[in-house]
């Protein structure tokens, strides 16, 4: 039963990911990715990284959520240029339901971890400063393949790379600088997993980020890691 069980699994990642390679604008495709790593056990390696840093496991505990997100409200209610106004204006210039990940079940840590990256996946990429683009989606995966170790990450980092050589060879001067902008970055912010994106939405996002950057979370979210340093020349 656990030969055909994995069987199923690879058929199912094989298939989604060919999909989600010819179309990177299915979402539920990347749900259904994720999934299937979770049944197959690929994100207990992450809830343990998680649980190993007493700020990322007090978020398992917690099992946090955003309140509901209207793009226009935020817009209406935060300051220009602030954490809450800049989601707002991402979601409504895209068209993004900022609710798309909210219906899950959190009884489990690794499900629970993989619907919370889905939830705040947007906040992520204003904290980063990595665009929506094909180049910012994959410069965003370097940075959670570093500080998550998410089995996602590194599928869709090898599918960005195979699509530069086969569609777009183009785009692979940019891709590879995302990619190492991203995994610098990562070594370089406090985890964002800790982050307790609710009560920042007020804060400017150039605070926010010049707060990263020093390796801070926001007064009122536990931790400091490391400090700024120059973006090596090789990993």
């Amino acid at each position: 039963m656990r030969m055909l069980r994995n069987i199923k699994n690879g058929v199912s990642l094989l298939v989604n990911f060919i999909r989600l390679a010819q179309d990177p604008e299915r979402t539920p495709l990347v749900i259904k990715i994720v999934d299937t790593f979770y049944d197959m056990g690929l994100y207990t390696p992450v809830v343990q990284k998680l649980r190993s840093d007493p700020r990322t496991s007090a978020v398992l505990d917690e099992r946090r959520h955003l309140t509901w997100v209207d793009p226009a409200e935020f817009v209406k209610k935060y300051p220009a240029s602030s954490l809450g106004h800049s989601l707002g204006s991402l979601l409504l210039e895209k068209g993004y339901d900022g609710n798309y990940f909210r219906v899950h079940d959190g009884k489990v840590d690794e499900l629970y971890t993989a619907r919370w990256m889905g939830e705040t996946h947007d906040l992520w990429h204003l904290a980063t400063g990595f665009d929506t683009s094909f180049a910012g989606e994959l410069g965003l995966q370097a940075f959670m393949m570093r500080q998550l170790r998410t089995p996602q990450s590194i599928l869709f980092l090898a599918g960005g790379l195979l699509r530069c050589l086969f569609k777009e060879p183009s785009q692979l001067e940019p891709v590879m600088n995302a990619v190492v902008r991203g995994w610098w970055l990562a070594s370089v912010y406090p985890p964002l997993f800790a982050m307790n994106w609710e009560k920042s939405l007020s804060t400017q996002l150039d605070d926010l980020v010049a707060n990263f950057l020093k390796g801070k979370l926001p007064v009122g979210d536990a931790g400091h890691v490391g400090e700024l340093g120059a973006c090596p020349a090789s990993f």
